[in-house]
């Protein structure tokens, strides 16, 4: 670790006692020295038992696998990336697309010796490989596998015709950007909503048809519109809303600042995975029990309130998502309240089925406020949307509930500014703020930022709260606290921490929220939307339902 960061080995001892005496023995020396390579901006892991390995399909990939060996054909190098990272500093990667028989996969490369073998040429598109080591995770409606200092890349010699020689993958709906205009492309996505196809008569006289939809991308908050013309306008006649679809050889046109797709005499559709949507008046009833705290998103449509809640069904609770005004309609109603949900299509996250209603959906409100919330909702509704997980992300990355001790409170917290058009952060120099898409801007929104460090005793992760998450914890707003900063001199943007940390600091809690690993860094990240301190009572239910899981599928095997 000293050789990879450039400092001595006393100055990594240091600093290890240092963080030692700052937690008064709460912290391990092994974990101090996982925080002190993260100040350091190095990975450090320990060297796993050799074991036996198997050769896996790429189609056999999910989301969160560690150490796994694949083989296949370097169908696309796109080589050494620059990139710059969070804090400003350089760094880079590489990356290629390796396909077997079963399908394609983009490898990102983080160890240095192995982004050198690719620099130099001694790995070229078209071999063949064997990589090791490697980890999954999504990107986009894709999975990627990563590769760090523990993976290893090894050139194979002979023909292998197995293996296919191109391919072509199509963009995710996110993936479509200004800079793609005018290009014909491959996209795929969930079909929000769709519209019959209608004539009209264009300009020069002639009759013409023309149908809309809307595709949703299946991971991340962005939609986008797309147009069918002509008879291409009944290839999504019978497609149920829902449905993932590919949609290929569509034009990218922009149109008043707006990102649309436009169907070309080639464009052809193809349903990967059919949805349970009907095209009109689909309907579903069921007793909302319980609504999670709204937040917002940045897209191409703008600005979007975004919201999940749960519905009690007769077919049991499920996770359901309201967007744009169907979210105000659902944080305006008094529970229990008894609904139906017209027009609505199930997408999956973190590989459970969501329910959705959109702009093109519709909530009726049957009854409200009559009645009592069950007890248990609360509890329902964490189980729905977090899954308990350690940190050592046998779980996977995604939606997460995670229990740990924790270690320490970042101080002091920071404040920082976001532009209130884009989302974007911003900078500020003399009270002038300076967005990076919307130049110079007269105001900017101001939220406070601290991280809690949590061990579960299988890994260390800092759990961030950031805005509302963060006035909550601290029990003040960011205008009480840039008000204390002002009056009593603190730095710029910069609120102490330490009343936070006696309260916390040796506290077991529960948090819940989306966990991220940080390849680069080897950093366990989970970005908070709630957190408890941890009850006895619950995690025994727990352990229980956990023991009892077990033993069914040992039963089963």
């Amino acid at each position: 670790m000293a050789e990879a960061a450039g400092v001595s080995e006393e100055e990594i001892k240091e600093r290890m006692k240092r963080y030692v005496d700052e937690f008064r023995g709460l912290l391990k020396p092994d974990a101090a020295l996982i925080l002190v390579a993260t100040d350091l901006g190095v990975s450090i892991q320990e060297t796993p038992t050799e074991r036996p390995e198997s050769v896996l399909q790429i189609a056999s990939l999910f989301p969160g696998m560690s150490r796994v060996k694949l083989r296949g054909r370097i169908t696309r190098m796109h080589g050494v990336i620059e990139f710059t990272r969070r804090d400003g500093a350089p760094g880079e990667r590489a990356e290629f697309r390796l396909a077997d028989e079963t399908g394609v996969v983009l490898v990102v490369v983080w160890s240095k010796d192995l982004i050198e073998m690719i620099r130099s040429g001694e790995v070229r598109e078209g071999d063949v490989v064997e990589i090791s080591g490697g980890r999954v995770r999504p990107r986009g409606n894709m999975l990627t596998v990563h590769l760090d200092s523990r993976s290893t890349v090894r050139r194979l010699e002979g023909e292998f015709p197995e293996l296919p020689v191109e391919d072509v993958e199509p963009l995710s709906v996110a993936e479509i950007t200004e800079d793609l205009a005018g290009q014909e492309v491959d996209v795929r996505g969930v079909l929000s909503s769709a519209s019959a196809p209608r004539e009209f008569e264009r300009k020069d006289g002639r009759p013409g048809m023309i149908a809309s939809a809307v595709l949703a991308d299946e991971k991340v908050d962005e939609d986008i519109r797309l147009v069918m013309w002509d008879y291409k306008s009944r290839l999504l006649e019978d497609v149920p809303l829902g449905s993932v679809v590919e949609v290929r050889s569509v034009r990218v046109a922009v149109r008043d600042e707006s990102i649309e797709l436009h169907s070309t005499p080639r464009t052809d559709v193809r349903v990967i995975q059919p949805g349970e949507g009907g095209r009109t008046a689909q309907e579903v009833e069921g007793n909302v029990i319980y609504v999670f705290e709204p937040s917002e998103t940045f897209s191409r449509a703008g600005r979007r309130t975004v919201v999940d809640f749960v519905l009690a069904t007769p077919d049991g609770p499920v996770l359901a998502r309201a967007w744009g005004a169907r979210a105000e309609e659902v944080l305006s109603i008094r529970l229990p309240a008894r609904v139906r949900l017209v027009n609505h299509f199930w997408t999956i996250r973190d590989g459970d089925r969501v329910l959705n209603v959109g702009d093109y959906g519709r909530i009726e409100v049957l009854a409200e406020g009559e009645g009592r919330v069950p007890e248990s909702a609360a509890r329902i509704a964490h189980s729905l949307k977090y899954k308990r997980t350690w940190l050592e992300l046998t779980e996977g990355e995604g939606f997460r509930e995670v229990r740990g001790t924790v270690l320490g409170v970042s101080d002091p917290v920071r404040i920082l500014w976001y532009c209130p058009e884009c989302g974007s952060r911003v900078a500020k120099e003399y009270g002038i703020f300076q967005c990076p898409n919307c130049g110079e801007i007269a105001e900017a929104v101001p939220r406070p930022i601290f991280h809690l460090t949590i061990d579960d005793g299988t890994g260390v992760a800092r759990v961030i709260f950031i805005g509302r998450k963060a006035e909550e914890l601290l029990g003040k707003t960011v205008q009480d606290m840039l008000e204390e900063i002002e009056q009593q001199g603190y730095e710029e943007d910069s609120y102490p921490a330490d009343e936070l940390a006696k309260r916390l600091v040796g506290r077991e809690v529960v948090a819940r929220g989306r966990l991220r690993y940080q390849e680069d860094t080897g950093l366990i990240k989970l970005f908070a939307e709630s957190m408890d301190f941890a009850d006895p009572k619950s995690e025994v239910r727990l352990l229980l339902s956990e023991i009892e899981r077990m033993r069914g599928s040992m039963s089963a095997g």
